[in-house]
């Protein structure tokens, strides 16, 4: 192929783990991964070439289109068979850059000659027909001069986290898949990078606190964004993390532990001054403020790996969490936060006085 990925083949595989004598069973596609994503009916493999017609490789002034490829997994083991492939412009982000609703997919993609470039971002719609996955609605034309940061798709709507200097929270209507639109839109300095929902009227985004000129960061920042008007998003309360540098819950949302029945935000993230690796306890609830309730720290793991002059750049950070508990039964919710060097309990009102370790 004289595509940029023809030199690559990806298989997509399944095994029924339910009989030991299976075999793996599947298909194949000329391309490259760059993204993954899946629904309960679907598997897509996603790449991002160059349109470069006169090089199979990708310059730094190429255009970039995102190349789509579906696979039928609804009938389990017997599956998956290739569906369908189709293009938009630009490149993805992540997974969450994608989302499949009513037999269609829904891309949200950066159009710039190189990953990483300032361009523009658009949503394109796509539905598969005798084997093409075709472009039936597209609203373009989000951040000018800037990329997307994140992306979150809910039913009939998206929002999308643009950002070069100003971070601008667009809410695109995707209710007529052949016409979606922009709705509204809100500016604020500093970005998101990742975003979740608190219910259908409420959005926390974290990412980081940044001046208006975009040079300067004051920390990882918690966002809670009302979105019941997608005429009019806005920002209900903000909270900027005290002496932090970056969280790895912005670019891995397994690390971005929201526990609604404990009105609970748990994330790791890194302080600037010491490089010391702390757990953070925030209090979510759309009717209060943001609060940090606190900071679990590692202090009983390194107080008992017998180690002469530890210091906290030897620590490879927290990285997980999990919040446990039974208040109806009196059993208070509990945050258990884990790292490569052990496990540490605190009480989720008191993230500061650690209970046990491990």
């Amino acid at each position: 192929s004289e595509r940029e990925s023809g030199d690559w083949l990806v298989s997509v595989q399944a095994l029924d783990t339910a009989d030991p004598g299976s075999a793996f069973h599947g298909t194949s596609v000329l391309t490259s991964v760059d993204t993954v994503y899946a629904s309960a009916d679907s598997l897509y493999v996603v790449s991002s070439e160059s349109r470069d017609e006169s090089s199979p490789w990708q310059s730094y002034d190429s255009s970039i289109d995102t190349f789509v490829h579906q696979f039928d997994i609804t009938d389990g083991p017997l599956n998956p068979s290739y569906a369908a492939s189709g293009d938009v412009p630009g490149w993805v982000l992540n997974q969450f850059s994608l989302d499949e609703s009513d037999g269609r997919l829904r891309v949200a993609t950066t159009t710039s000659g190189w990953e990483g470039g300032s361009g523009e971002s658009g949503i394109y719609v796509m539905e598969p027909s005798d084997g093409e996955l075709a472009v039936v609605g597209q609203v373009e034309g989000l951040g000018v001069g800037e990329q997307i940061y994140a992306v979150r798709f809910v039913d009939d709507a998206a929002y999308v986290v643009t950002y070069q200097q100003i971070d601008p929270l667009y809410t695109v209507d995707l209710s007529d898949p052949t016409n979606p639109r922009t709705r509204g839109e809100l500016k604020i300095p500093g970005f998101s990078n990742y975003l979740h929902m608190v219910d259908d009227a409420h959005v926390l985004g974290i990412g980081q606190d940044m001046d208006e000129n975009g040079w300067e960061s004051y920390g990882v920042q918690i966002s809670l964004f009302d979105v019941s008007d997608l005429d009019n998003p806005t920002r209900k309360a903000k909270l900027t993390l005290d002496d932090t540098s970056w969280s790895e819950a912005q670019n891995q949302h397994h690390a971005f532990n929201y526990f609604g029945a404990a009105q609970a935000l748990v994330v790791p993230a890194t302080s600037m001054s010491s490089g010391e690796s702390r757990m953070h306890v925030v209090h979510v609830n759309p009717d209060d403020p943001l609060e940090e309730l606190g900071a679990i720290s590692q202090d009983l793991l390194l107080d008992s790996s017998q180690v002469e002059d530890w210091y906290y750049g030897y620590c490879t950070g927290f990285r997980r969490s999990v919040i446990m508990g039974d208040p109806e039964s009196d059993t208070p919710y509990y945050v258990y936060a884990q790292s490569n060097v052990g496990i540490v309990v605190a009480d989720i009102e008191e993230p500061d006085s650690l209970l046990a370790s491990v």
